[in-house]
């Protein structure tokens, strides 16, 4: 599964989860793990401002995966991952999402 399969599937996750693996990005996870998921969140984030919108991550899914994801798949992932409901998805959420 790769990190942008699981940043969809991390809908269903509880709140203490969450919390747990902020925790975990902050403290715990691997240099280079961090780095890899690091790379591609800046692939994504093509205006540089630290957080994907909408269309960064329809647009990142295509360019990086060859995948296309429609707007409501976008949507749904962005009401779960988007802690701060901000209609973004910053750097922490990003990692937090694709290491569950």
């Amino acid at each position: 599964m790769d990190s942008l399969d699981r940043l969809q599937a991390f809908k269903s996750l509880s709140l203490f989860k969450r919390v747990s693996q902020t925790y975990i990005v902050s403290q715990v996870l691997e240099k280079d793990a961090k780095k890899d998921l690091t790379a591609v969140f800046k692939e994504f984030d093509k205006n540089g401002d630290g957080k994907l919108s909408i269309e960064e991550v329809m647009n990142g899914y295509l360019d990086h995966y060859g995948k296309v994801i429609s707007e409501r798949e976008v949507k749904q992932i962005f009401s779960e991952v988007d802690f701060e409901k901000n209609g973004a998805i910053g750097y922490t959420e990003f990692i937090i999402a694709t290491i569950s």
